[in-house]
């Protein structure tokens, strides 16, 4: 069991990271004028740190998981509501 939770911790500190750091991408591309899906963004990034902090804290990995999962699930939906928008020029990207 230990080599498991070895691997699930490792697993998800790499995933983790990568998600922030992306969430942290589309923030950097969003137009200032985009309010609500800067926060949302900044939401994300915030909701990956934390889940990071968690995990180098030694919390529940099971839990962390779980909520690992949901996030990931809503971030996903997050992107194509936004290539959508970008699609349909509902959305302004950052040109900068």
């Amino acid at each position: 069991m230990d080599n498991f939770i070895q691997t699930a911790t490792y697993e998800h500190s790499f995933w983790l990271q990568v998600l922030r750091d992306h969430s942290q991408f589309i923030l950097d591309g969003l137009a200032e004028k985009e309010k609500e899906e800067i926060q949302q963004a900044k939401a994300f990034k915030h909701a990956f740190q934390e889940l990071l902090n968690r995990l180098n804290t030694g919390s529940n990995i099971a839990e962390i998981t779980k909520d690992a999962e949901e996030m990931t699930v809503a971030l996903r939906n997050f992107k194509l509501s936004l290539l959508q928008k970008q699609l349909t020029l509902e959305i302004t990207k950052n040109e900068s």
